[in-house]
């Protein structure tokens, strides 16, 4: 029998694959950016991750999430550009566009 410790640390990597930037931290990120509107991330995130989960959607809002997270200057996000491909497979996922 394995002591729970080793286990644990045998699933650790495992349960980290999908590990990335999360949605409340690119949320909290944004609302640091001046003139932007204040979310509550925490509710926001709730919602647009049940959303996609929902809807079979969850790769394509973490495709979405790590562009956005991986931006220089996300106080300067421009949809018409920025992670524009990732934002357009999300709303077509959920039936938004």
């Amino acid at each position: 029998m394995f002591p729970i410790k080793t286990l644990l640390s045998l699933a650790f990597p495992l349960i980290c694959l999908a590990c990335g930037p999360s949605c409340k931290s690119v949320c909290d990120d944004q609302n640091e950016c001046p003139n932007h509107p204040r979310e509550n991330c925490a509710d926001y995130c709730r919602h647009e991750e049940r959303t996609a989960h929902d809807k079979g959607c969850t790769d394509e809002l973490d495709a979405y999430i790590s562009c956005l997270d991986a931006l220089d200057n996300l106080c300067a996000l421009d949809l018409s550009h920025d992670c524009t491909q990732q934002w357009q497979a999300l709303s077509k996922c959920e039936g938004t566009t």
